[in-house]
């Protein structure tokens, strides 16, 4: 049983209060300080822990310890007594997502025998999975529908706390195995079930309530929603999309998906086009490449160097791979940037370049960096200034390590 008086419960809209001290000790987390009564409610049941101040001190924290409510303060107050302010945007944010919660599950249960399974209230959006394989849009709709229904009719939301006889005969929505001190929250007539939390008065002050998205998980359904403030914010950043989308693509709602699809299709046509065009220049600028190369007669295959100007990395790749279909040849395609160059090395068929042997020699003289594996290295350097150095050095040491 709690010793702390429970101000939450006794008048839920209340913000502001006083209170004796009963204890103040440090802790890890700054002071830990137990009043004789408190507003602020501690987190539990899924509910997160109001925030404020303590005789202007921030509340990090409250939490149930033991017997007592805790408050967790940065500093310590002083004085015998402190008066305590709510955040009360971050309550009833707390309270709407909490009660709506609540509607949502009734109204799931009312509308497709949907049972919640468990609840994470967030601070962006607030998840219910259902005990149900899947859950067809229709479904998803009637049950929102209804949710919404119950918000309209600004039912009154209550507390109960009935004898253990009385409980017998009561219907719960989810069944308690609690038979003593046990708190029922009441939505009008639809709803009944056991729970700890700090709720609207009415069902009004929920708002809206807003199913947008689902997905499955451990063989059951959850559905992600916007509840109360945060429903309205998230349709005037859908309505501001779509005003502007509107605007930039010149059709009315009803023809916007249309459109986006027609785009859509458009763009996957020109990509296609464009890789088409990107393949036969690759070709074109390799056989240039390949026709400009200076004959090195200290190496047993044919050795391509070549300098790019902040080129498409992956038209140089492509380059490469087309380079890559000629008999013994290597290839080193090194693209220039303003503050860094890339290098590409590749190898043909019967074409072996030792590159983990000559790749510490090769880092240490350039200052490169990069790896890879056969046929194909790719790789980084700091300067743009060095990348005729890093072509000669790699030169050097393939004369080096595949001598004629």
């Amino acid at each position: 049983m709690i010793t702390t008086n429970q101000l939450y419960y006794q008048d839920n809209q209340l913000r502001e209060f006083e209170a004796h001290v009963v204890s103040i000790e440090p802790s890890e987390r700054g002071f830990r300080v137990i009043l004789d009564q408190t507003a602020f409610f501690p987190e539990g049941g899924g509910q997160p822990a109001d925030r404020g101040t303590l005789s202007g001190i921030e509340v990090l924290d409250v939490q149930i310890e033991s017997d007592h409510i805790v408050h967790y303060l940065k500093q310590k107050p002083s004085g015998n007594t402190v008066t305590g302010i709510l955040d009360w945007d971050h309550r009833f944010h707390s309270m709407q997502q909490h009660t709506g919660q609540h509607i949502i599950s009734a109204a799931f249960w009312a509308e497709n025998r949907s049972k919640t399974a468990s609840v994470h209230l967030g601070k962006a959006y607030t998840t219910i999975e259902f005990e149900t394989e899947s859950m067809t849009r229709a479904e998803m709709r009637a049950g929102e529908r209804l949710a919404n229904r119950i918000i309209g009719q600004n039912l009154p939301v209550s507390v109960l706390y009935p004898s253990a006889d009385e409980l017998k005969n009561m219907t719960l929505r989810r069944p308690t195995n609690k038979t003593e001190h046990v708190r029922l929250v009441l939505i009008g007539e639809v709803d009944c079930v056991a729970c700890g939390g700090v709720h609207c008065s009415r069902t009004g002050e929920v708002g809206l309530v807003k199913v947008i998205a689902h997905e499955k998980i451990r063989g059951n359904t959850r559905l992600i929603f916007k509840i109360g403030g945060d429903a309205y914010a998230d349709y005037d950043l859908k309505n501001q999309i779509m005003s502007e989308l509107r605007t930039e693509l010149n059709v009315q709602d009803q023809h916007l998906l249309e459109r986006v699809q027609q785009l859509e299709h458009s763009l996957v046509e020109s990509t296609r086009s464009l890789h088409v065009l990107e393949q036969k220049l690759a070709r074109n600028m390799a056989e240039y490449i390949y026709a400009g190369r200076e004959q090195d007669h200290e190496l047993p295959f044919d050795w391509v160097v070549f300098f790019f100007e902040q080129e498409e990395e992956r038209l140089i790749k492509e380059i490469a791979k087309e380079l890559l279909k000629r008999e013994q040849v290597a290839c080193c395609l090194i693209n220039r940037y303003t503050d860094h160059y890339t290098w590409t090395l590749t190898e043909s068929e019967r074409v072996s370049i030792p590159f983990v042997e000559l790749r510490e020699r090769l880092f240490e003289r350039t200052r490169a960096k990069g790896g890879g594996r056969a046929p194909m290295w790719q790789g980084i350097g700091p300067d743009p200034h060095q990348a005729e150095v890093f072509g000669q050095t790699i030169r050097q040491l393939l004369q080096e390590y595949c001598p004629r």
